[in-house]
């Protein structure tokens, strides 16, 4: 599964990953700056929130991000988490 996710301009990969009662839109208002400052921002729902279904096996959300840096090329990123992303 991939999760759903946005991908905002170049340079290096800053990856938020959001708290447990909201989705990737919580760092809506942190984006526009974040990307402006020349990083690379990654953003993306875990399992069962926002736009990322939630299913029925046994899951990771540290690999489910792992595998999503992995599909877009990303190998090196700075990670930030709130609460449940933490």
């Amino acid at each position: 599964m991939t999760l759903s996710h946005d991908v905002a301009d170049d340079g290096p990969a800053l990856v938020l990953l959001h708290s447990g009662v909201c989705d990737r839109r919580m760092w809506d208002a942190q984006c526009p700056a974040l990307a402006a400052a020349g990083c690379r921002v990654v953003r993306c729902d875990f399992r069962g929130f926002g736009q990322t279904p939630m299913t029925d096996r046994p899951y990771s959300n540290a690999m489910d991000v792992l595998k999503l840096l992995d599909g877009i090329g990303i190998q090196r990123a700075a990670v930030v988490g709130v609460s449940y992303g933490g």
